[in-house]
């Protein structure tokens, strides 16, 4: 259940991949991110939908033709409907379940165990066995192979429609940064332009405005701006950038404007690249494979191991008609449908959940670790907290109504978490709210604003325990 897209570090000669490919059963050819590799995941279902409809009309028909015999038609027409099921089971058993040749064979060539060996072995078995007992006048087991047919690959489809739909709601780059637009200097200009996110490119100079979430890896051309880098780093207090430093992509701008050196774009930011890899699903399948051939391997040998007991004993007590009709009947009782499909849904299901929930789980090792876990150490602020500044204690009552109703004017205007904790504070109920003339940053001190001749000014500078909190807040000039 792969989605048969491999990424390939080309040292020398490429050619030599397609080759390599070839000789393991796949025809090899570039693609290219996003569109190219939808359009794959959408063939291959289209493909995988014939195979089901064909099965499904075949499986419903075989199985309308068995009720009839089953409810006691005469020797013509029984024989008739037996040889329509003989006839509609030909594309069933050869065009519809050629994924389970294709994957036997390999795992053949390999020498590993595959859990479609069991499934082969049903259907081919299965098949003949009817065929032979069509004429010797035994019983037929078409309804049985066809509906098995068809159930697997329905099975199949829902696990890659729920695969391939986790992959669509992940589409970082899309949902993240695609449908933006900055504002992009063009030196020949002289000035900045609305520009979408996909046509800026590494060197550009853009202007981000607060509250924009910083669609590039790039350099700050601005002093003393803050940034949330929660979703890199778990931390909720903003950071201060200054002139010269990194930013990231992902993060959110939470001062008025920042002007940046972009270095790098979409998948080629530090959170692009893993999200690439969650988008691709290339690390879900590489481990799902290495999960379910872990322990489909010891089930499908233990299968086989008991099959052949219970056949080589059934035929010296049953005759050879009884016992290999026991056996069909024990491999499709324990054919590992859990392996096949229950194992990759669920922790399909659980990587979903997680990135839904902020969880980016990038090794599906970890829920065989977390059942060891004894200790969890957090060290970041955000882990457990909310990132919610409250205010502990604050005497509004020494303040005149005027300055509470300005303080709460001019924190308005700022997004930063302790303006927040301010504004949640302050008791608006009966206080007039004045108009500001303007606010903004101290650079690397704090917060101002003017109200009417009044200027207020919020700093972040060391205060003793003896100063009040007024005081701390509050500078009327």
């Amino acid at each position: 259940m792969s989605n048969k897209i491999a990424t390939v570090r080309v040292k020398d000669d490429f050619s030599v991949f397609p080759e390599l490919a070839n000789s393991i059963g796949y025809r090899a050819h570039p693609v290219k991110p996003g569109e190219a590799a939808i359009n794959i995941r959408e063939a291959e279902s289209k493909s995988l939908l014939y195979r089901i409809g064909i099965a499904g009309v075949c499986a419903g028909n075989i199985m309308l033709l068995s009720a009839a015999v089953y409810s006691g038609a005469d020797a013509f027409f029984k024989s008739l409907f037996q040889m329509l099921s003989a006839l509609l089971i030909v594309p069933v058993a050869t065009y519809c379940a050629y994924p389970f040749y294709k994957s036997v064979l390999n795992s053949i060539r390999y020498r590993k165990a595959d859990v479609d060996i069991a499934v082969v072995f049903i259907v081919i078995t299965g098949t003949l066995l009817s065929y032979i007992n069509l004429y010797a006048g035994g019983e037929i087991y078409f309804d049985s192979v066809a509906a098995f047919i068809f159930l697997l690959l329905l099975s199949r489809y829902v696990l890659r429609y729920f695969q391939n739909t986790l992959v669509r709601k992940r589409n970082s780059e899309s949902s993240l940064f695609r449908e933006m637009k900055v504002s992009r200097w063009d030196p020949a200009a002289g000035q900045y332009f609305i520009s979408p996110v996909a046509e800026v490119k590494a060197g550009d100079k853009v202007r981000l405005s607060s509250g924009d979430t910083i669609p590039f890896d790039g350099t700050s051309l601005s002093n003393n701006v803050y940034i949330d880098v929660a979703v890199l780093t778990g931390e909720n207090y903003p950071k201060s950038i200054s002139n010269g430093e990194r930013v990231f992509a992902g993060s959110k701008l939470e001062s008025d404007v920042l002007s940046l050196r972009v270095i790098s774009t979409g998948f080629d930011t530090r959170i692009g690249r893993i999200l690439k890899k969650i988008d691709d699903g290339s690390f879900v399948n590489k481990n799902l494979s290495a999960f379910t051939d872990k322990y489909s391997t010891v089930f499908t040998f233990t299968v086989a191991a008991v099959a052949l007991v219970f056949m080589t004993a059934g035929t010296i007590v049953l005759g050879f008609p009884g016992s290999i009709t026991r056996t069909i009947s024990f491999v499709l009782v324990s054919c590992p449908c859990a392996f096949i499909f229950v194992l990759p849904l669920t922790y399909s299901f659980s990587i979903k959940s997680g990135f839904e929930k902020g969880y980016i789980i990038r090794d599906l090792q970890f829920f065989e670790n977390i059942k060891k876990i004894k200790h969890i150490f957090f060290d970041k602020t955000g882990t457990l907290t909310n990132g919610r500044f409250r205010i502990l204690e604050w005497d509004q009552d020494s303040l005149a109504s005027r300055d509470l109703a300005a303080i709460f004017a001019i924190q308005s205007t700022s997004k930063h978490p302790i303006s927040e904790a301010i504004r949640r504070q302050i008791k608006t109920s009966g206080l007039f709210i004045p108009e500001l003339i303007n606010s903004g940053l101290i650079a690397g001190r704090g917060y101002f604003g003017t109200v009417g001749t009044d200027k207020y000014e919020f700093l972040n500078e060391p205060v003793s325990n003896s100063i009040d909190i007024n005081q701390l807040l509050l500078s009327r000039i």
